[in-house]
């Protein structure tokens, strides 16, 4: 849709129609990346999540064994 507006922007450029906003354009280019940042930080964010999920389980597991090793338990 992004490449759409720039289509017209660049026929009414060439046309000579009014004024091009060309900050527009801009505006929807920055919009875009900042929507594929957030979307990575997202799956960087849930990566994050789940390390630390698997950390604390191996952890947990760690002490259970030390402590059958030791005669806590």
């Amino acid at each position: 849709m992004g490449d759409m507006n720039n289509q017209e922007s660049r026929e009414k450029q060439a046309r000579g129609d009014g004024n091009v906003n060309l900050e527009e354009t801009v505006e929807n280019k920055v919009g875009r990346e900042e929507k594929k940042w957030k979307k990575r930080r997202e799956i960087l964010r849930t990566i994050e999540q789940k390390r630390a999920k698997v950390i604390r389980h191996v952890l947990r597991d760690n002490q259970y064994l030390s402590n059958i090793f030791e005669g806590k338990l």
